[in-house]
């Protein structure tokens, strides 16, 4: 018994750890990003916007984005540009994307990150 059970955990460490699709509400107060990533994970943090109709459209996408593995989809609902999340990140327009590696370092943000993003969303 103590050997198939150590079998089992030890098919489990050898899984692909399963990633997440984290939804933040941001339009009361600000968020700290930083808090939000998760160490060992690729992060892709979006500022969106549920009443922009481009961010709606893409907010299935962002949800199949986050069940992949070794991925952490962060979308923060920041409602407007003019919310507190939206002013501390200096974000002027939705969809806004911010992209970290594995490492926690900011990789990729803005347009450059939007195009990637929309790339992986068209990746099998």
């Amino acid at each position: 018994m103590n050997l198939v059970r150590a079998l089992a955990i030890g098919c489990l460490v050898l899984l692909p750890a399963r990633a997440e699709f984290h939804a933040v509400p941001a339009q009361k107060k600000a968020v700290d990003i930083d808090g939000l990533l998760v160490p060992e994970r690729q992060n892709i943090v979006c500022f969106y916007a549920m009443n922009n109709s481009i961010c709606r459209s893409l907010y299935p996408e962002f949800q199949k984005l986050g069940a992949r593995p070794n991925l952490e989809f962060h979308a923060i609902d920041v409602g407007t540009v003019q919310s507190a999340t939206s002013k501390k990140y200096a974000i002027t327009s939705v969809p806004y994307f911010k992209i970290y590696s594995i490492r926690g370092e900011l990789v990729s943000e803005g347009a450059p990150a939007y195009k990637q993003v929309t790339g992986m969303m068209q990746a099998p």
